[in-house]
């Protein structure tokens, strides 16, 4: 009796067990085809929006064309109950343009501390360059071994913007961001390409003109007000050196995000390729587009 009384607690218990399990794969095949059936909806919109940068015609922050009229400057428009964000990437800090002096006011511009704008800049240069080069505040092979790191500086440049995360300064709140202020991802990216006046965020052009604040200021009243005359008459001489020379030129790349209450956000950065067999190409893609950098 009492051995059979073993084997029956044994039995439910492996029956609770069971239940158990079925319960959380059914819960993780659900939510997995919660995810699927966000990310379908986000694809589908992606197509569209291709069809539109490629059929509109750019006009300075905007692709214009039949019926439709699309921010190409990070502004939020919507689809439903889906937000999404497109950013020509020419107006974004380009890392494999890096120059610390320029970077070092982005860092500053976001964070409004100088001192770690420094740090952080001469980090990067000291990731980049060679080891016998060493700056003030950066870091080289030997000093990131002192710390116990599991990496050493690549001495070449940043393949991929999440790369920054490596850098002892740059903090998961900074790179992210919170409910508050954007992170540094959301201005930069890992190319290059020649600055795009019209579509850069205002953290990006300081970086970039190095101007006087008076300066700044009214160029961005201009830029609000469309007046891109006054624009292109308040910018440094190399930006408009000759009659040719167009600072608003778009990049072929953007960087599209996608986001919905109580839904993942997505993140997907495209070229367009309209001269080859594919209208265009995913460089790279971020679903769901997570938090990065926690330990």
């Amino acid at each position: 009796m009492p051995l059979s009384l073993i084997i029956l607690a044994l039995l439910s218990g492996l029956a609770l067990t069971l239940s158990q399990q079925a319960r959380q794969q059914q819960q993780f095949i659900l939510h997995q085809q919660q995810l699927w059936q966000i990310e379908l909806r986000y694809r589908n919109i992606l197509q569209q929006l291709v069809y539109q940068l490629i059929t509109g015609k750019v006009q300075y922050s905007k692709v214009i064309g039949e019926n439709f009229s699309l921010p190409i400057d990070n502004t939020p428009i919507y689809f439903d109950d889906i937000q999404v964000q497109i950013q020509d990437t020419a107006g974004l800090y380009g890392l494999s343009q890096f120059e610390p002096n320029s970077f070092q006011r982005l860092i500053e511009n976001i964070t409004a501390n100088s001192i770690l704008a420094h740090h952080i800049s001469d980090e990067l240069a000291d990731w980049i360059d060679a080891d016998d080069l060493p700056r003030r505040y950066g870091l080289e092979r030997n000093q990131y071994i002192q710390l116990g790191k599991n990496y050493i500086p690549r001495n070449t440049m940043i393949r991929s913007a999440d790369e920054l995360l490596e850098l002892p300064s740059i903090t998961s709140e900074l790179f992210n961001g919170n409910s508050t202020h954007l992170g540094l991802r959301n201005y930069i990216f890992s190319g290059s390409a020649p600055l795009n006046i019209a579509t850069a965020p205002i953290p990006v052009l300081t970086a970039y003109l190095n101007i006087d604040h008076s300066r700044l200021n009214a160029l961005i009243t201009a830029r609000i007000a469309q007046d891109w005359e006054t624009v292109k008459r308040l910018l440094p001489a190399e930006f408009t050196m000759n009659e040719d020379s167009n600072p608003f030129i778009p990049s072929y790349d953007y960087r599209i995000q996608f986001s919905s209450q109580n839904h993942p956000s997505m993140r997907v950065f495209i070229r367009l390729t309209v001269d080859k067999n594919e209208l265009y190409q995913i460089l790279a893609w971020y679903y769901p587009d997570v938090i990065r950098g926690w330990e």
